[in-house]
């Protein structure tokens, strides 16, 4: 959808950074009554305002007794929750605006391989959370990258992306469109004023 709309429109990331993140509150309040089956949650329906409000206090560290502990901590986590998981975001929109979606998929593939070795560090997640790196997570990260080279060598999408990407030294935005992605020009991190 956000290759399409960038090959579609002159917007810019956080122009379709703040959409989505309207698109996601509006859909979590639609959607909030469905914690209330025992798949999603088991909440009766009546506590969940409750139970959000509670949430609410557990951000900025205000225990609500009945409910699980919250401090500083919860807080601190948050906030460095929300600020990695949107620059994560915005992040890869940018990378889906100027190179494609497919090496945003690539990116985010290779990344769980990775993040399973971060997983196997005993120094940084503590002997109580370790892992082991397993012969199948290496063998997942060589297919994932064998898999991406084969779309680009072999794929006509693959060898269009290769060939527009050859024939420019600048960064351009990228479109699915070759002919029309030269004509083209955005600011990737700023909203445009026009």
């Amino acid at each position: 959808f956000e290759e399409s709309t960038f090959g579609k429109y002159n917007i810019d990331v956080l122009w379709m950074f703040i959409w989505t993140l309207y698109t996601q509150v509006t859909l979590g309040w639609i959607t909030w009554p469905v914690q209330s089956v025992d798949a999603f949650g088991g909440i009766d329906v009546h506590n969940i305002p409750s139970i959000f409000v509670d949430g609410c206090k557990c951000t900025v560290g205000i225990a609500t007794p009945g409910r699980p502990y919250c401090d500083w901590r919860n807080s601190v986590l948050f906030f460095v929750y929300c600020t990695i998981d949107y620059s994560y975001y915005a992040i890869g929109l940018y990378v889906i605006q100027t190179r494609g979606a497919s090496l945003m998929i690539l990116a985010t593939a290779i990344a769980l391989p990775l993040s399973q070795l971060t997983f196997c560090l005993k120094s940084l997640v503590g002997a109580e959370n370790y892992s082991t790196f397993l012969y199948t997570d290496a063998i997942a990260l060589v297919m994932v990258l064998g898999g991406f080279t084969a779309f680009y060598i072999m794929s006509p999408e693959g060898r269009r992306k290769l060939t527009h990407s050859k024939s420019s030294d600048a960064v351009k935005p990228y479109t699915d469109d070759v002919s029309t992605a030269s004509h083209v020009e955005r600011s990737p991190l700023l909203i445009n004023a026009e």
